[in-house]
């Protein structure tokens, strides 16, 4: 999943992707525009829960609404 992509969470919460790495999907809430080159950082991650988590962590069920398109997709 690409920065700027637009997620929707089962309670019907929206956010946008900003990070992706090993540990899971970093998100910000609400739909945004991303800057890629000054993602800010994330709000929630789309993992589950894990111990000395440093921000929300909402599950790995979601739906992508909006996916970000990119020259040679």
């Amino acid at each position: 999943m690409k920065p700027g992509t637009i997620v929707e969470l089962p309670d019907g919460r929206r956010a946008t992707a900003v990070y992706h790495n090993l540990d899971g999907y970093g998100v910000v809430w609400g739909e945004r525009g991303v800057n890629e080159d000054d993602l800010p950082p994330p709000e929630a991650m789309l993992r589950n829960q894990y111990p000395h988590a440093s921000v929300e962590c909402v599950g790995e069920d979601y739906v992508i609404v909006e996916a970000v398109q990119t020259k040679g997709d």
